[in-house]
């Protein structure tokens, strides 16, 4: 009989030996869990952070393209009102009166270069030099401005360019460069 007490004593102390040892084991595995979870977590957090500098980064950049351009723009539009003062200077009333109209030839090329068209045709009896009623000051005063106008896109796509660059450079995880100074 003293043996079965004793048998029954060591299954007791296994029984609790195992739901100690299945304790410590959920609680070892919990733990491990919790810490890998923990991992996971960080791991979110800091790619989250990441994609908040790099749009941060963006944006910055962003603004920086069009001030820039802003800026550029507006010493194109001042540069070109200037010329545009300063066409009485240069092509003078005594000039307009002397050289009269321009010849009808040159404002049907003109006008068909500026649009991207084919001339228009002559009518009948007429000839590519007789006066066209646009004087040369008129014309060199369109001329300023539509070069003024195509300085503006110049810059527009320059500074698309450059926030493209940028851009690519930030998304990419790189250092974007600089963009270079235009005159």
């Amino acid at each position: 009989m003293r043996w079965f007490v004793g048998w029954r004593m060591h299954v007791a102390n296994a029984v609790i030996c195992l739901a100690i040892g299945a304790s410590a084991g959920s609680y070892a595995t919990n733990t491990w869990w919790k810490a890998k979870e923990r991992d996971r977590l960080a791991e979110q957090v800091k790619k989250a952070n990441e994609q908040i500098e790099r749009e941060q980064a963006s944006d910055d950049a962003t603004q920086a393209t069009g001030e820039a351009v802003a800026v550029a723009v507006d010493r194109v539009q001042w540069r070109t009102r200037t010329l545009i003062r300063e066409v009485p200077v240069y092509v003078t009333p005594e000039t307009d009166a002397a050289y009269g109209s321009l010849p009808i030839g040159f404002v049907r090329l003109h006008d068909a270069a500026a649009t991207g068209t084919a001339p228009v045709p002559l009518g009948t009896g007429e000839s590519d030099g007789d006066p066209s009623g646009v004087a040369p000051s008129t014309a060199i005063g369109g001329v300023v401005d539509n070069y003024g106008t195509c300085h503006v896109w110049r810059e527009q796509v320059l500074g698309w360019q450059d926030w493209y660059r940028t851009q690519s450079a930030l998304w990419a995880g790189e250092a974007p460069e600089r963009p270079a100074e235009r005159p």
